[in-house]
């Protein structure tokens, strides 16, 4: 049976191991064997993982809006009768989902 566990960046992975996720202080693997990952099990609460994966999803979309002209978007949508700004917005929000906190209805 498969497991998903918190792992260190460092660590080896082993061929049946699918990576989840990764980010600055682990790594998010599913695995069939933990104890191969011993060494490099993070004991970390689903709070802490769910702020990370946050956190690196606001940083992507904002980086991704900093790339747009937004206000000349909107203009040029309320002149033509489009919508580039909301599919663009929709499009990086789809990119880019927030995460979800396991336990919670989020």
């Amino acid at each position: 049976m498969k497991k998903v566990i918190y792992v260190k960046p460092s660590f080896k992975q082993q061929e049946s191991d699918s990576i989840l996720f990764v980010a600055p202080s682990f790594v998010e693997i599913e695995c069939e064997d933990d104890s191969k990952h011993t060494d490099y099990i993070l004991n970390i609460s689903n709070e802490e993982v769910y702020s990370e994966k946050l956190e690196l999803c606001l940083n992507n979309r904002r980086s991704e809006y900093s790339k747009l002209n937004q206000d000349e978007m909107r203009f040029d949508d309320e002149i033509n009768g489009t919508t580039t700004w909301i599919d663009t917005i929709k499009e990086i929000k789809e990119r880019f989902p927030k995460p979800s906190l396991e336990g919670s209805d989020d």
